[in-house]
Formats: C-alpha cells, sequence, structure tokens
C-alpha cells in the first residue's frame, strides 16, 4: 500500500520528539534498594532442600535457611529473595 504524499507530510507533522531531562542536582527522593531484590523459582532443588532446609535439618542453617546459601548471598550484597510458596 502506497502512502500519498500528503498522508506522509500529515504523519511526519504528527511525530513528537520526546526527551528527557535529568537533574541530578536536584535530588528529590532516594530509591529503596528492596525494589532491586532478586526471585528465585523452584527448579529442581533450587528452594526446597537447597535454601529452605528447615529448621530441624541436619544441614547447618540459620532459621531453617542453609548457612552456605545465606553466607553466599551476603557476598553477593542481595537486598532480598522472593519466591513463589510452596502448596500443598
Amino acid at each position: 500500500m502506497e502512502l500519498s504524499e500528503e498522508k506522509l507530510k500529515f504523519q511526519e507533522k504528527q511525530k513528537v520528539k520526546e526527551s528527557i531531562i535529568v537533574d541530578t542536582k536536584n535530588k528529590k527522593s532516594v530509591i529503596s534498594r528492596d525494589i532491586y531484590g532478586h526471585f528465585s523459582e523452584h527448579l529442581g532443588r533450587c528452594i526446597y532442600g537447597g535454601f529452605w532446609v528447615g529448621k530441624d535439618s541436619p544441614i547447618p542453617n540459620i532459621h531453617g535457611y542453609n548457612k552456605a546459601v545465606v553466607e553466599a548471598f551476603k557476598e553477593l550484597d542481595i537486598p532480598n529473595l522472593r519466591w513463589p510458596i510452596k502448596r500443598k
């Protein structure tokens, strides 16, 4: 389908040129680092039997969380980790 010259000129006039101006000297708020957390899926034993071992587990844990994984996450400086709940 070919556009007439008139339609092309009309479309050209309708184009909006957008821009963003960032004023780094005018700081109004701080973005919470918790927004930049992580999400984990139930892939194999990633969560249950991996990160979550339970409080009574023979695997060294901190309140049920695998101690080795908690220490690794601390080194990565992950602000939070979310995962879907386990349905029975």
